[in-house]
């Protein structure tokens, strides 16, 4: 199955940061289209917008400076960073499968461990292994 990409995944807004970064990789939008789109007034949505401008790893979505046009305020949103996919690093930790692998990490088990790992790599690269060496 295909891994939705992490901006496209539901948070706390429910999806409306998803919609407004799609509507605004079209084209820059004004405040008013993006408050009639999504089916509410432009006060309503000029408070819900400030999560969306908040900047994150994932897009930028930058607004100009207020501007009056026929008596209302109203600001233009445009997308300075395309969204992208993130996908979180690996943990380093070696996970334990037994209580005796456990046991071998603290008794210096490990650094004898990759000295054979890097003697069988060696035998391995000159084509003289043999599985029943070690």
């Amino acid at each position: 199955m295909r891994r939705l990409a992490f901006y496209r995944r539901p948070h706390n807004s429910t999806g409306f940061k998803e919609s407004v970064v799609r509507m605004l990789g079209k084209r820059p939008t004004t405040g008013l289209e993006l408050a009639e789109h999504f089916g509410m007034r432009l006060p309503e949505f000029n408070k819900k917008i400030y999560q969306v401008l908040i900047d994150t790893k994932v897009v930028k979505v930058v607004a100009t400076e207020w501007a009056e046009k026929e008596g209302i305020r109203d600001r233009i949103y445009s997308i300075e960073r395309k969204a992208k996919r993130l996908i979180p690093p690996r943990p380093k930790k070696t996970i334990p499968i037994s209580l005796k692998s456990l046991d071998s990490i603290t008794n210096g088990m490990k650094q004898k461990h990759i000295d054979a790992a890097k003697r069988r790599a060696k035998l391995i690269a000159s084509g003289e292994y043999r599985d029943w060496m070690d």
